[in-house]
């Protein structure tokens, strides 16, 4: 998978009222004993002379403590009053309510997000991502969509790396079940049969959290496919997941030793990934909280050790 850095909407009059984030700081409560994050916040100007704050959520999904790039958007802070944000499962915005819990706009999406509003609402709507009124356009961060047309109006910016023929495509036109918060897809440019496995993995809710967390990085991440005396491993310095398919691990599990599946190896590995450690034999955090939960949904044995522990009789 493959983030980077969005190029800034600098084509855009000074004066619209398009989204310029300027500030983003922690939000936080201080009791004695700690200090919990739970959230973040970033100012939008709106014209020349008045500007509003959003307040987002801490950087989870799911479990995962991640860089989600801060599209769960919590409440706005606007110069007359503040609305609070109730969205669907792609992060859509559906409506906002005052402090109150009055109803102060509805919105409702056509499936490639279309929209229609019972008043004015706030920039950020279809799939948590930034309106830019001016060009009836959504700011996807490396490019931008367009509803009409259904597709962005430009280039994936890593080109057929993305597994499309279709450089223009949005989400590979299944707009009811996925997002792309960068405007960019899945690398599996060197994954080979890995691509398979990869869908099974992300069919499975824990699948689906961890690939999804990594989609939302603004980092650089590779699916690699790989044979010869190369291990299965993560690499967090190339930000590679790589398996090897012809010369799997062997490991203990509840019907003896089997070989690792492909799809074990990239839960386990994508767990790396999302950041969690294997910390020396028997820790089994990894195993337990990424690998098990897609081995059961996939019908696969479930892992018992991990390490030096031998495999029970």
């Amino acid at each position: 998978m493959k983030g980077r850095n969005a190029p800034s909407p600098g084509f855009l009059d000074e004066d619209a009222e398009a989204e310029l984030l300027v500030r983003r700081q922690r939000l936080s409560i201080t009791t004695d004993d700690s200090t919990e994050l739970i959230g973040h916040v970033s100012k939008r100007h709106i014209g020349s002379d008045k500007s509003e704050s959003y307040v987002h959520d801490k950087f989870w999904v799911g479990q995962l403590q991640v860089n989600n790039w801060g599209d769960d958007f919590l409440l706005r802070i606007g110069p007359a009053s503040t609305s609070m944000f109730l969205t669907d499962a792609l992060g859509s915005l559906v409506a906002t309510t005052d402090s109150a819990g009055g109803v102060q706009s509805d919105v409702t999406y056509e499936p490639f997000g279309n929209t229609e509003m019972s008043s004015p609402a706030p920039a950020y709507r279809f799939t948590g991502r930034e309106h830019d009124e001016p060009l009836y356009l959504y700011y996807y961060r490396a490019r931008y969509y367009h509803t009409d047309l259904q597709r962005f109006i430009s280039e994936d910016p890593i080109g057929f790396a993305g597994d499309d023929s279709n450089l223009y495509a949005y989400v590979a036109n299944n707009p009811i079940r996925h997002t792309d918060a960068l405007g960019l897809k899945l690398d599996l440019e060197y994954a080979g049969s890995l691509v398979g496995a990869l869908q099974r993995v992300r069919s499975t809710p824990r699948g689906a959290q961890i690939f999804d967390a990594l989609e939302r990085s603004p980092d650089v991440y590779r699916i690699r496919e790989t044979a010869g005396i190369e291990t299965t491993h993560y690499d967090p310095y190339t930000r590679e997941i790589v398996v090897n398919t012809v010369r799997p691990s062997v490991v203990c599990t509840t019907a003896g030793r089997k070989p690792m599946p492909r799809e074990a190896s990239l839960a386990h590995e994508g767990g790396h990934a999302v950041g969690f450690l294997d910390a020396g034999n028997d820790n089994m955090d990894n195993v337990n909280a990424n690998e098990n939960p897609v081995r059961e949904k996939l019908g696969y044995p479930v892992r018992l050790t991990y390490g030096g522990t031998k495999c029970p009789p």
